[in-house]
């Protein structure tokens, strides 16, 4: 698939605070919102369904991240659908993931990879 190109400021996922590390939260806030993340990306149904809305809103944002080969496409998916679900910085759902236990971690894989598949099957032309 071709390489797409968009200025980072029509990404979705950055106008909505994905990679914003300029905001301090406490510990506290830092383990409740951790716990959100966790909550969907242990939830198969309700991370693909949030995946699926995520990336059907946030067309610019998957177009530059889906196909950008040195990307880690399924980090990418859990890590905006927890932006978009909840506003969660990828920084937070990154110690979310380290949360999880190694099979919940493989199950948000396969349906981020599901989610990938039928994004690339839908855009292919």
């Amino acid at each position: 698939m071709k390489r797409l190109w968009h200025n980072y400021k029509k990404w979705e996922d950055y106008q909505h605070g994905m990679y914003n590390t300029t905001r301090r939260y406490s510990e506290k806030e830092t383990e409740e919102i951790a716990q959100k993340a966790v909550s969907l990306l242990s939830d198969k149904e309700r991370f693909y369904d949030t995946a699926k809305d995520m990336i059907g809103d946030w067309k610019v944002a998957a177009e530059v991240n889906l196909t950008t080969a040195s990307r880690n496409f399924e980090a990418w998916i859990g890590q905006a659908s927890c932006c978009y679900a909840h506003g969660i910085p990828e920084h937070i759902t990154k110690q979310a993931w380290r949360l999880l236990s190694i099979s919940q971690q493989l199950e948000a894989n396969i349906v981020a990879q599901r989610v990938i598949d039928e994004w690339r099957a839908d855009n292919s032309s």
